[in-house]
């Protein structure tokens, strides 16, 4: 029997602590709680999705469950840490909120916490995924086992809407707000991911990648999986990751910039004609044009900041060229130019860049 393929964000899925990627003020919290066994019996775990806030909960639950746990960390080799892992452990419980939205739910897990005995290890943890989406029945159910939980019961709840929570609901728990992850941690990240598994990628093609997934995590992953399966191979192009993530190619975006900042109204309309030649999406490609005129101002003011500035290092130099050959205030002018004329997606968009560039490029 073949053996099952788990996608890249299950593979590399963290199993401890220190291998969460971005969150360092959430893990320092939740060790510190750990190491001076200060455990909170609930918690609310808050942000964008795909930053591992239901992936630090389940390092909590088998940290909690854990029978020889190393520090502050889980072992993940005993039983209990092994059955998280697979769900299939009997004092672990990771419910859907937007499956499971009824007060029946709710009735059930309280049952389940109060009446049923717990295995040896003593510490029964329900996460709910998606808490944003119980009914107001539901959370009045919920309120009172979170306010008393039963001994060694623990509850985290995760949401990536955490004004639709009651407060009441809020103030039992002890929140921890998810950053979504910096373009730098995700290209790390990315790399150690192809490095491991022999994966040869053209130089800026995890850039794209990293600056597409928009801090997620999980998104930068299912990008890196999409693009292998589209390539075949283990070596990939900058063209197709281009192809996959339907972005503009971004030499074809540094064309269009520097024809503008030429006031070259001509030449624009000749490179917006290669594009749609080319197939490539021109709402993709305006606001593709939005961001590179934004690191060019940022270049101007800072210099080749990489912090400030999410692009590969050739990418970096013609910026930096660019830059040198104008002004701050230039730039602004085509900039607030082209942010006046935006598109609307799904309609015929070429016109309104055609209108846009012709007026940046004739300021």
């Amino acid at each position: 029997m073949e053996k099952t393929y788990l996608p890249t964000a299950l593979r590399w899925r963290p199993k401890n602590f220190f291998e969460v990627a971005g969150q360092e003020h959430v893990i320092k919290v939740l060790c510190s709680d750990i190491a001076n066994n200060r455990i909170k019996r609930a918690y609310l775990f808050l942000g964008a999705y795909g930053v591992g806030k239901t992936t630090v909960a389940r390092i909590l639950a088998k940290r909690l469950n854990c029978l020889e746990p190393r520090g502050v960390e889980p072992c993940n080799k005993c039983n209990p840490c092994l059955g998280i892992s697979s769900d299939t452990y009997e004092d672990y419980h990771e419910i859907d909120g937007g499956s499971a939205t009824g007060v029946d739910n709710i009735r059930w897990l309280r049952s389940r916490a109060v009446e049923q005995p717990l295995s040896p290890t003593g510490a029964l943890v329900f996460v709910i995924d998606e808490a944003h989406m119980l009914t107001n029945n539901a959370f009045n159910a919920l309120l009172k086992i979170l306010e008393e939980p039963p001994c060694n019961t623990y509850f985290i709840l995760v949401t990536t809407a955490p004004h639709k929570i009651p407060a009441t609901v809020r103030s039992r728990c002890q929140a921890h707000h998810f950053r979504k992850i910096s373009f730098t941690n995700i290209l790390k990240y990315l790399k150690s991911i192809i490095t491991a598994e022999n994966i040869n990628m053209e130089d800026g093609s995890l850039s794209l990648i990293a600056r597409e997934s928009d801090g997620s995590l999980r998104d930068a992953e299912n990008f890196l999986d999409k693009v292998c399966s589209y390539s075949g191979t283990k070596e990939i192009s900058i063209a197709d990751v281009i192809s996959v993530l339907g972005t503009a190619d971004r030499t074809l975006v540094i064309d269009l910039a520097s024809t503008v900042v030429r006031k070259d109204s001509t030449a624009c309309l000749h490179i917006l004609r290669v594009a749609d030649e080319r197939g490539v999406d021109i709402y993709r490609l305006y606001h593709e044009l939005i961001f590179c005129f934004r690191d060019l101002m940022v270049m101007r003011i800072c210099g080749p900041d990489k912090l400030l500035i999410k692009v590969s290092g050739d990418e970096m130099r013609r910026l930096f060229s660019l830059a040198s050959c104008t002004n701050v205030y230039d730039l602004q002018k085509a900039f607030s130019l082209l942010a006046e004329s935006e598109p609307v997606e799904n309609r015929a968009s070429r016109p309104y860049l055609e209108y846009a560039l012709i007026r940046a490029a004739t300021r």
